[in-house]
């Protein structure tokens, strides 16, 4: 079980806690109705901010869980040597990753010292992947919902193990093939829903590396406002990656109109770098898990793809793809 049994605690719990608590036995049990009413908690943002905790972890299969998993101690990685290229990467991510939020805001502080830890165990944990650019703004966004630094750690781990992470990044299949694949998904996606909008691109040309980059492999952070991504997290962590697509689908069709008369880049970048600007954002959510979600076979028929058959990791892909 993994309520809370303490009936001490169970006194601090508002009813609105209770009740999501109570919906967060449907992640372990698969039941349709629970998973459908923590996604429409999720778009009308009625996550309570506590229980959010719980969730990403149940989500993510470490409540209580992951340690026994590790086979290597925390403090055992913490020491382990780590390629110097990475440390120098990871020093030059950290004065960068959500700098304007409190927990991170000084430089050294106690928030950058508990990330920097994570990252660099994960580093010793995962030495085929090491570390590599934009893998701190996850670990952030993880260690500020969860808090707890070891099960922050866990989380991470699974992030990559189980969440389509590890090939998006290059742990299987190296060179991040699973990212140059999402690129070549999306672009089918993008050309059956926005035909006029693809040719735009590829007419220009503007490659799909220059802004789906940053978008998938840090899903959105920077580019839309933090509550969104919190909200966009959520739907991942409850729907698998392919609410990314769906997500991503669904801003494109809220800027549809000034995408189709792109001629140039610098026309593009502004959608690029902040593509929720002046545009209803609650829209963009509803369409998210309704117009644009995404299912095995509704990818498949859109695509003309068969993921099984264009993933480098069957199994990592099109297990954890679709949740």
């Amino acid at each position: 079980m993994f309520l809370d049994s303490n009936p001490s605690s169970e006194q601090f719990k508002s009813k609105g806690e209770k009740k999501f608590i109570k919906l967060l036995e449907g992640l372990n049990s698969d039941r349709k109705k629970d998973r459908k009413l923590i996604r429409e908690h999720i778009l009308k943002g009625k996550i309570p901010p506590k229980s959010r905790k719980m969730f990403w972890q149940i989500a993510l299969g470490t409540q209580g869980k992951m340690e026994c998993k590790c086979t290597v101690n925390y403090q055992e990685l913490l020491r382990a040597p780590v390629p110097y290229a990475h440390i120098v990467q990871l020093h030059q991510d950290l004065d960068r990753t959500l700098r304007p939020h409190i927990n991170y805001v000084d430089r050294y502080g106690e928030g950058q010292r508990k990330l920097f830890r994570i990252m660099r165990a994960y580093c010793a944990y995962s030495p085929s992947l090491g570390y590599g650019q934009g893998m701190c703004t996850l670990g952030a966004i993880l260690l500020n919902v969860i808090e707890d630094e070891l099960e922050t750690f866990y989380a991470l781990v699974s992030l990559f193990e189980n969440y389509t992470f590890g090939e998006l990044y290059g742990l299987t299949g190296g060179s991040m093939s699973g990212l140059l694949n999402a690129f070549d998904i999306f672009g089918k996606l993008l050309s059956n829903f926005f035909p006029k909008i693809k040719q735009g691109l590829d007419e220009t040309p503007i490659p799909p590396d220059f802004y789906l980059t940053q978008w998938f492999l840090e899903l959105f952070y920077g580019r839309i406002p933090f509550w969104l991504c919190i909200r966009l997290w959520d739907l991942f962590l409850l729907d698998g990656y392919s609410a990314v697509f769906s997500f991503t689908l669904s801003l494109f069709a809220a800027n549809e109109d000034h995408l189709t008369d792109l001629n140039s880049l610098e026309k593009f970048n502004p959608f690029k770098e902040s593509p929720c600007e002046g545009i209803d954002i609650d829209k963009v959510l509803l369409w998210t898990t309704t117009k644009f979600k995404l299912t095995p076979n509704k990818i498949e028929t859109l695509t003309t793809l068969t993921i099984q058959n264009h993933m480098s990791n069957v199994k990592s892909w099109s297990d954890n793809f679709f949740l």
